[in-house]
């Protein structure tokens, strides 16, 4: 029976470690307080880079449609210029 406690002593010392260590974590106060509203929280941070990225989609879309719409004034411009030293319209 001795041989038999000395192979798990081991063990259990380890377990009771291992249990002193979460009843720590357990015990300690958070440096997170879930029932205030201030700083960020996940769903904000979230929210915070949506809102981020449909702003930067749809400045690149207004750009895009900036740019066709003058493209096309450009295009209707070049077509009413005479030919210059070479170049075709």
């Amino acid at each position: 029976m001795l041989g038999q406690l000395s192979a798990i002593s081991p063990d259990y010392e380890k377990a009771k470690i291992a249990a002193a260590r979460l009843f720590k974590i357990f015990d300690r106060k958070s440096a997170i307080d879930s029932s205030s509203e201030d700083g960020l929280t996940p769903v904000r941070m979230f929210t915070s880079a949506c809102i981020f990225v449909t702003r930067s989609m749809l400045a690149s879309l207004e750009l895009l449609e900036t740019l066709k719409d003058n493209s096309v004034k450009i295009a209707i411009l070049l077509k009413r210029l005479p030919v210059v030293r070479g170049f075709r319209n």
